[in-house]
């Protein structure tokens, strides 16, 4: 990952008024005690000031924003190529909630065919941040309001997907009124699989019901292993397809 001089960086004609996103105390705080983590993502301007070329910030804003706050003089960055229609869609996400982005990565992908590795790349994240953000679109549109509201966060919400709709709402509705951890929800939503979901039964051996809970949370969807078949649900969602068989070291890397 490369740095560069703050100073070098502007932000896209394409932002058409839009505003920054605006950092957290608590962002600031932590940026000022451990540095830049996360890469601004540019492209060359090709337009030199005082002799120095320039670049245009097309994701990742609130990095370069929190570096002109704290005065950081050098930020992480990843240069990309990107054509001008490209660009208009990168500029279409905005991380106010991680339900709305979902939503504009799903219509970047369905407008500009491509891997959801390249989408990452472009955005200066990873492919596997990308899949399970994509992920949340498949809860119930209840647990998806609870992350629009940020009364759910999106660690404490991926534990919800691998469960049926009711289930969903019946833990998320539980994780709120006690407070529950992503880690809570987690050891919880296990327990439902195990108890519902999967319950044994006369002709499902236990062991098959374990094997079948640890296939589920590895692939981050609900997997059924009967009459000598392994069903594997992907909600017939194609991004979710791609991040199971990236799982399973079989996705396009393009």
């Amino acid at each position: 990952m490369d740095q560069m001089a703050t100073e070098l960086l502007t932000l896209s004609p394409q932002r058409k008024g839009r505003a920054l996103p605006k950092p957290s105390p608590h962002e600031l705080n932590l940026a000022a005690k451990h540095g830049l983590i996360l890469p601004v993502v540019i492209r060359a301007q090709q337009q030199y000031i005082h002799g120095r070329m320039h670049y245009e910030i097309l994701a990742n804003e609130k990095i370069w924003y929190i570096a002109q706050k704290l005065n950081i003089p050098e930020v992480p960055v990843t240069k990309i190529k990107i054509s001008e229609e490209q660009i208009m869609g990168l500029m279409e996400i905005t991380p106010d909630n991680p339900i709305d982005e979902a939503e504009k990565i799903k219509r970047l992908l369905e407008r500009h065919p491509q891997s959801i590795a390249a989408v990452a790349r472009k955005l200066g994240r990873k492919r596997a941040d990308v899949s399970n953000q994509l992920r949340l679109l498949t809860l119930d549109t209840y647990c998806q309001q609870l992350i629009k509201d940020k009364k759910l966060t999106m660690g404490q919400a991926k534990p919800l997907i691998t469960l049926a709709s009711t289930e969903q709402r019946q833990l998320a509705q539980q994780a709120l009124l006690n407070h529950w951890s992503a880690r809570i929800i987690e050891q919880k939503a296990r327990e439902f699989r195990q108890q519902e979901t999967h319950k044994p039964t006369e002709q499902t051996d236990a062991n098959i019901v374990k094997l079948q809970n640890q296939m589920a949370e590895h692939l981050g969807c609900p997997v059924t292993l009967v009459d000598g078949k392994l069903i594997i649900n992907y909600f017939d969602n194609l991004e979710i397809l791609e991040g199971i068989l990236s799982q399973m070291g079989l996705a396009q890397t393009q």
